[in-house]
């Protein structure tokens, strides 16, 4: 089967010809790498249609092209029509390879990406599948009525979904669905496996990354700081929210020295932060309006390095208990016993993803 993945695809390549790394996302796109693999492993031919929008308003047209197996539309950069510009790129080039692809897959109900299958399924009759996570349509304003509108033909008009989380089962009509909870990093779990992310540090170290917010958490992070135990270090990177000042403030008033802040850091910092831990610590999404639709991404990509996650949200899918150390009360930190380089069996990853693979055929090749 030849599956057309429609999807931002921000590479390097882009960033150097067009300038648009403000619209790069590390999280989406090793997600979109990760169903790629997804479907490439179940023998299927993948190949991507990126907006690879540009919103620097410079007036300068952008030329589509293929780099590899993925193309890049053109683009004018212009307020609003940069939007326009690529839509009618995307499906002029899905039109003209229309017997190059059999299904189509594509990210979210963005009216960049939705629209160009909404073509291909109405004037081509081919089947789409909507990718599906969080909540667009709960931004405010304009640009949240304009992701309410095109949620509700996405419902209309996709054949299946592919979740990001099974909470989004309750929005679903009777289509079939499969739940992808999240996408591996496989480049990490090799090294992982050739033992290439045992950290030399001597204290056990604690590594927290995301945002730093009352929505997501923030002052539950305070309470690890302060239960900290005298073995451990807590080592804290991501977006710099309003919490953080109180954060911040208490870690210099108490002069802890076992407590590292770095802020947002570029790819090689972050992979080092990674060989370096000892665990991951996942927190509850607080006051988020995205909690119920959101999922912790940062999640497979801790799971990838064979690490185990300290977790105050229930894990429910499918991992071993060796992957995550639950506490119901941020102060049970003390009462864990933590200990260097506890790495887990690759197996317990190989079954997630090979019940990915069998759920994501069937979603499918169901005619």
């Amino acid at each position: 089967m030849k599956i057309a993945y429609i999807v931002q695809q921000i590479t390097d390549e882009i960033i150097k010809q067009r300038n648009n790394s403000k619209n790069r996302s590390y999280a989406g796109l090793q997600k979109s790498n990760g169903i790629k693999k997804l479907l490439q492993d179940c023998n299927y031919e993948v190949k991507i249609y990126s907006p690879s929008i540009v919103s620097n308003d410079t007036k300068k047209f952008f030329k589509s092209f293929y780099e590899k197996d993925i193309f890049h539309a053109s683009v004018l950069d212009r307020k609003w029509l940069n939007f326009l510009s690529t839509i009618f790129s995307l499906i002029k080039e899905l039109f003209k390879n229309r017997k190059n692809f059999d299904k189509i897959i594509y990210y979210n109900y963005s009216p960049e990406i939705a629209i160009p299958a909404f073509f291909c399924k109405i004037f081509l009759n081919k089947k789409i599948y909507l990718e599906y996570e969080d909540g667009l349509d709960k931004n405010e304003g304009l640009r949240g009525e304009v992701y309410t509108f095109m949620k509700f033909f996405a419902k209309i008009l996709s054949d299946g979904y592919i979740l990001v989380n099974e909470n989004l089962i309750y929005e679903l009509n009777d289509k079939p669905y499969m739940v992808a909870n999240g996408v591996f990093d496989w480049g990490l779990l090799q090294k992982a496996q050739n033992k290439g992310l045992i950290s030399n540090k001597k204290k056990i170290m604690i590594t927290y990354s995301g945002k730093i917010s009352d929505y997501f958490g923030g002052y539950e992070l305070l309470d690890y700081i302060k239960n900290l135990p005298k073995n451990c270090e807590l080592h804290i990177s991501g977006y710099y929210w309003e919490s953080s000042i109180e954060i911040e403030k208490y870690i210099k008033e108490n002069n802890l020295k076992n407590i590292f802040w770095y802020g947002l850091l570029d790819d090689d910092k972050y992979n080092q932060l990674l060989k370096d831990t000892d665990y991951f610590l996942l927190l509850n999404e607080g006051e988020s309006k995205y909690k119920d639709t959101n999922f912790p991404s940062k999640l497979f990509v801790y799971l990838s390095t064979l690490k185990p996650t300290i977790s105050t949200k229930k894990l429910d899918y499918g991992l071993s208990k060796k992957c995550y150390k639950y506490i119901e009360k941020v102060e049970d930190i003390k009462k864990l016993k933590l200990q260097k380089n506890d790495f887990y069996e690759f197996k317990e990853i190989e079954f997630i993803y090979n019940k990915q693979k069998e759920d994501i055929k069937k979603l499918l090749e169901q005619e």
